[in-house]
């Protein structure tokens, strides 16, 4: 049972579906599918994902930029940016409107600096499945959907979950069980004034898992030098 929704999780296959007919009007989502889906992927050991992390290496990976997380909060990256897209009734948005509404705190901003925060935050939570995006028009995935909704401990689960799936981490690791990796040579195709706003980025999104009671991820991060 574990290996069959370990399969599901990774390739994406049974939130994708959900994701596309979501944008149908008349379409019903499946919220109490949804929840037991989300407690069968709480319920793959941490070890297992690992594992196929390792089995599912390829020789040839590669990092693009837009790939490596960069945010101003974490927070706004995941649980904010659900909220606020729900709120939205999730009628799909750009990346000025996501800024606006992330950032709606009475201050004046000009569209330029609500463009780029939406941006980061847009595509932070796309990397962790929590939005999905149409030719830069960004919707709530069906797990984005629930996410803001679900207790803590729970929320707390899926998201070190979220976190292994998402691409830049995948490969991350998968370099780490090779060998030592310095992070600026791994992310050369970068500035340093951008690497060094990233590194803390990262730092941040690792933490999450270090800190995980299910796992020791200490062992794959001491390869990593900063």
């Amino acid at each position: 049972m574990n290996n069959d929704i370990l399969h599901s999780f990774m390739s994406f296959e049974y939130e994708n579906n959900i994701n596309k007919q979501m944008l149908y009007k008349n379409y019903v989502f499946p919220l109490d599918n949804i929840l037991e889906y989300i407690d069968n992927i709480n319920k793959i050991p941490i070890a297992s994902i690992v594992e196929y992390l390792q089995e599912h290496c390829l020789d040839d990976y590669s990092v693009s930029s837009r790939e490596v997380f960069q945010f101003s909060s974490f927070y706004d990256s995941t649980y904010r940016i659900c909220e606020v897209l729900k709120d939205n009734s999730n009628a799909g948005v750009s990346y000025l409107t996501a800024g606006k509404l992330l950032l709606n705190d009475g201050k004046m901003r000009k569209n330029g600096a609500l463009t780029k925060y939406g941006e980061n935050h847009l595509k932070t939570s796309e990397s962790l499945s929590l939005t999905w995006n149409l030719s830069n028009v960004f919707f709530l995935t069906c797990i984005g959907f629930v996410y803001p909704d679900l207790p803590d401990s729970i929320k707390h689960k899926l998201l070190s979950r979220l976190i292994l799936r998402s691409k830049f981490i995948r490969y991350l690791i998968c370099s780490l069980i090779k060998k030592e990796i310095n992070l600026r040579q791994y992310l050369c195709m970068i500035s340093d004034s951008t690497y060094l706003r990233r590194r803390s980025n990262i730092k941040t999104v690792i933490k999450v898992l270090l800190d995980s009671e299910e796992y020791n991820f200490k062992s794959i991060f001491d390869n990593l030098l900063y």
